[in-house]
C-alpha cells in the first residue's frame, strides 16, 4: 500500500514546481487541423490537439510552456482570460445520437454539441446559427443553443443568409 505521507509530499512538490513555472498571455489561432497556436508579441507556440480542444480560435489565454516527447515547445492552457466566440454559424449534423453544429469558420476546428432541449427541430444539413452556452475549457466539451434555422443547405438563398449572419453584414 502506498505511503500517504510520500504521496502528499509528491503532490506538494508538483504544486510548487507549477507555481515556479512562468506563465504567458496570448491569443489562440486555430489551424485547419485539430491543432493550433498561441501567439503574443514575443512568440508563437504550438497548441497540441488535446490543448486546442479546450479553447476556441480568438480566445485570450494564460499558458505555460513545456517540452513534448520530441523535445519541442508546446503551450499548456492555464486560464481563459476572455473568449471572443459567442455565436457560430454552421451546418447541423447528426452523428449517431449526438447532434452538432459544424462551424463554417475553418478556424473553429471541432463540432459543437447541441443538447436536445436546444435543437429547435433542426434537420440534418440545415444551416443554422447558434449561441455558445458552454466553453470547452473545463470539460473539453463545448455546447451551443440554436437561435436561427436558415433552412436546408440545398435551398437557394440560404447560404446567402448564413454568410450575412456569420460576418455580421
Amino acid at each position: 500500500m502506498p505511503d500517504l505521507n510520500a504521496l502528499n509530499q509528491l503532490k506538494q512538490l508538483k504544486t510548487e514546481l507549477k507555481d515556479d513555472s512562468p506563465t504567458y498571455s496570448g491569443t489562440v489561432e486555430g489551424a485547419r487541423g485539430k491543432f493550433g497556436f498561441v501567439c503574443n508579441q514575443k512568440q508563437r507556440v504550438f497548441l497540441a490537439p488535446d490543448q486546442m480542444s479546450k479553447v476556441f480560435h480568438g480566445d485570450k489565454i494564460n499558458f505555460s510552456i513545456e517540452k513534448n516527447q520530441q523535445n519541442k515547445s508546446q503551450a499548456i492552457v492555464e486560464l481563459i482570460q476572455h473568449s471572443t466566440l459567442k455565436q457560430v454559424v454552421g451546418r447541423y449534423l447528426v452523428k449517431g445520437k449526438g447532434h452538432f453544429i459544424q462551424p463554417l469558420d475553418q478556424h473553429v476546428n471541432s463540432s459543437i454539441f447541441i443538447p436536445p432541449k436546444f435543437r429547435l427541430n433542426a434537420q440534418e444539413n440545415d444551416l443554422i446559427c447558434a449561441t455558445i452556452t458552454q466553453h470547452p475549457f473545463h470539460s473539453g466539451k463545448a455546447q451551443a443553443q440554436i437561435n436561427t434555422i436558415f433552412g436546408s443547405s440545398e435551398i437557394p438563398g440560404v447560404w446567402h443568409q448564413a454568410v450575412i449572419t456569420q460576418y455580421q453584414l
